[in-house]
């Protein structure tokens, strides 16, 4: 579903773009005017003078075509906003996919729009565009991230707009797209790593210490990484994978005794 914020994030896009439009809009009608003003007791006004009897067209009304457009851009994109949630929610992305295009079209930098079309993708088994959309989610995130250098506080708590780790899911769970597990488990690393994401130290961990998806299998590096997840949130999941797989090291002889919870979650 849309987000109020990302309602309001599209609205203020478009204010941003007409403001701009208004400005070179004056920029132009100043330049093909004469430099004659005409001075008011309200107001001081550049106005055509080709004709003393000619129509003043003033600045205000520039303003207020372009307000006008402005206020009707924005109530279709709420118009098309709702439309595209309701049919979200019933699970008819036939017929929400449209709608979100069209939004798309108006706010191309709008991760969540983009993400919501690689969705309906996925659902409608149109694998190769889900692709295309998750990856530029990740794109985004990671390069907002490169330029900031500061880590969003939604990847400390398993956000829900978790853009990278939808990708690398989406990736490494369809086999169409196996070739490719190489680049899932790259960024796996490095949201992991550099960004501190729970979820990624989990799921990193969990394919280490298994050598999952053609991974060379890593027990320690595993184990390390989730220590990291059960600090950070995901104690019960990160326990039960280690316990899983340290009774089959048990069993081989690679490891002495399953260590206790507690004192494994602190070395």
């Amino acid at each position: 579903m849309l987000s109020l914020k990302t309602l309001s994030v599209i609205k203020e896009t478009e204010k941003s773009e007409f403001h701009e439009k208004k400005r070179k809009i004056k920029n132009l009608f100043l330049r093909n005017t004469s430099k004659r003003k005409d001075f008011t007791s309200d107001s001081e006004k550049y106005i055509e003078t080709t004709s003393l009897t000619s129509p003043k067209i003033t600045i205000t009304d520039y303003d207020k075509t372009a307000d006008e457009e402005l206020h009707a851009i924005t109530e279709q994109l709420h118009k098309d906003s709702e439309q595209a949630n309701t049919f979200l929610c019933q699970g008819d992305y036939v017929s929400a996919l449209p709608f979100l295009q069209k939004i798309f079209i108006q706010d191309s930098s709008n991760i969540e729009i983009q993400y919501g079309i690689g969705f309906c993708y996925e659902k409608l088994n149109m694998l190769d565009k889900a692709e295309i959309a998750f990856r530029n989610c990740s794109d985004f995130e990671l390069s907002s991230f490169t330029k900031t250098l500061v880590a969003p506080s939604s990847q400390n708590n398993n956000n829900d707009k978790d853009y990278t780790m939808k990708y690398v899911t989406f990736l490494l769970n369809n086999d169409k797209f196996s070739l490719k597990n190489d680049e899932a488990i790259k960024r796996l690393k490095f949201a992991a790593i550099q960004m501190n994401n729970v979820s990624a130290m989990y799921n990193l961990g969990k394919i280490l210490i298994n050598g999952m998806y053609n991974v060379h299998e890593d027990f320690e590096k595993g184990q390390e990484y989730l220590r990291k997840a059960y600090a950070g949130g995901q104690a019960d999941r990160a326990w039960a994978v280690y316990e899983k797989r340290a009774k089959k090291f048990v069993e081989q002889g690679k490891l002495d005794k399953i260590p206790d919870r507690e004192t494994w979650a602190k070395l």
